[in-house]
């Protein structure tokens, strides 16, 4: 009777199991690491649109700024960085919205110069080395936006400013190579109706073919607005 009373008390100190071997503690444990997951792997979908080009990995959420894990959400919503590898989102879920910050880490492909080139050398293959580079931290981050992406053509550019060994390639560091470059000689036609004269000029600006540029005629020094072609600028009365 002794030892059954000892088994009984020790079946009863055993916590509630489910039909799974699991208690409802550990069940709802479980949701909560699945709706965890679910969001993570949301959240980083999201990243990954804002960032097509970058390799984008969530870790986990660190912490909640305002509510807690939802026991269901139906959006989620990307509301900033802070350059230090954390994502700040607003969860939503019926009338109830909570705020959090996860960890995540963000990689995309750039080229890194492995010398310096002078203002208005062209590009070239050689000049750079492929390396991806961290955009959620750091330098990366700062100039995630301006980031010329790795796999993107360089061909036809040149560089508009002085470019450092070993530093990122940036969009706001290379232009298009122009076609007649500002005082460069060029040839104008003048159209006017059927009649078409033709002069000498110089370029005021860089120019690009089959878009505007401005030149001055040699000979009147009267200024002109042309389209530029293979042959040379012609302009329209």
């Amino acid at each position: 009777g002794a030892v059954l009373g000892i088994v009984e008390a020790a079946h009863s100190a055993v916590p509630e199991m489910s039909r799974y071997g699991q208690t409802p503690a550990e069940k709802l444990q479980d949701r909560r690491v699945d709706i965890e997951e679910r969001l993570i792997f949301t959240l980083q979908s999201e990243l990954q649109k804002k960032y097509p080009q970058a390799r984008v990995e969530v870790a986990r959420i660190t912490r909640w700024l305002r509510g807690s894990l939802p026991a269901q959400y139906e959006r989620i919503q990307v509301s900033g960085e802070n350059g230090r590898g954390e994502v700040q989102f607003e969860v939503y879920g019926g009338d109830v919205s909570s705020t959090g910050v996860a960890s995540y880490s963000a990689w995309m492909p750039a080229r890194l110069a492995v010398r310096r080139l002078q203002s208005g050398e062209r590009l070239k293959a050689e000049d750079f080395v492929a390396q991806d580079v961290s955009i959620s931290s750091g330098q990366g981050y700062e100039m995630r936006n301006v980031l010329l992406e790795g796999a993107a053509s360089i061909q036809g550019l040149e560089a508009r400013q002085s470019i450092q060994e070993g530093q990122m390639l940036l969009t706001t560091a290379v232009q298009r190579t122009p076609d007649v470059r500002r005082g460069d000689a060029v040839q104008i036609r003048l159209h006017s109706g059927e009649l078409i004269l033709t002069t000498n000029g110089t370029a005021l600006e860089p120019g690009y073919r089959t878009e505007r540029v401005r030149v001055l005629s040699a000979k009147t020094k009267r200024e002109f607005s042309g389209e530029l072609k293979a042959g040379g600028v012609e302009y329209r009365s």
